[in-house]
């Protein structure tokens, strides 16, 4: 309840995003060519793909091999700031897969705790959706994203995917540590949410 908070005024500009820019020499010479022509962009977008495998959270360095210079650059030779997309998925080739797998940090196949893959073509293989009502999940899956971007000076994020009943379904006997898809699922934009919230806050970002 209540009125939402007022947006900085950084952020208060024209965001430009389009699908996709896939290297960091596309996203360098379109953010030159705005500041070059004058025209004022308060955020940039990297959307999605720009990771090795889904649920990497950080950047393939074959397409982006300096993060931090690009980030420096963009904000400091062009005045801009720079948002990534992070979906809330793990392909079972990402960096990420084996700990969410033993740890149980997925969204289950009924309570039985049995693996499920969640019916995304997006992710480019199996994937799992990890399980954000898990407190333990929220801090593991944050920790990849302080290392992955905000390390670099990234800390705007757009939660992509973040309906995943809209990404192939919902499959059948998901389940959360919180219960049921039918009876939960739909807590799943504010559990998601409060990773990035708690995170950021913890890591001293207003």
């Amino acid at each position: 309840t209540g009125h939402s908070p007022v947006l900085p005024e950084w952020a208060a500009g024209y965001w430009h995003s389009k699908n996709r820019y896939a290297s960091q020499r596309d996203l360098l010479a379109a953010a030159k060519q705005f500041h070059d022509l004058k025209i004022p962009v308060d955020i940039i977008v990297i959307d999605y793909h720009h990771w090795t495998h889904m649920g990497d959270w950080t950047f393939d360095p074959h397409a982006w091999p300096d993060p931090q210079a690009m980030v420096d650059t963009v904000r400091d030779a062009y005045g801009m700031r720079i948002m990534v997309s992070v979906w809330p998925f793990s392909m079972t080739a990402s960096s990420s897969f084996a700990t969410i797998n033993a740890s149980g940090y997925g969204v289950q196949n009924g309570s039985r705790g049995a693996d499920l893959f969640w019916p995304d073509g997006t992710c480019g293989g199996q994937c799992y959706l990890y399980d954000p009502t898990q407190p333990a999940a929220r801090q593991y899956v944050w920790s990849r994203v302080q290392a992955g971007y905000l390390k670099y000076g990234i800390h705007v994020f757009w939660l992509d995917a973040s309906e995943p009943e809209n990404m192939g379904g919902t499959p059948r006997g998901a389940h959360y540590k919180a219960g049921p898809a039918e009876q939960v699922g739909m807590t799943f934009p504010f559990f998601h949410s409060q990773t990035m919230h708690d995170g950021q806050v913890a890591a001293g970002q207003n």
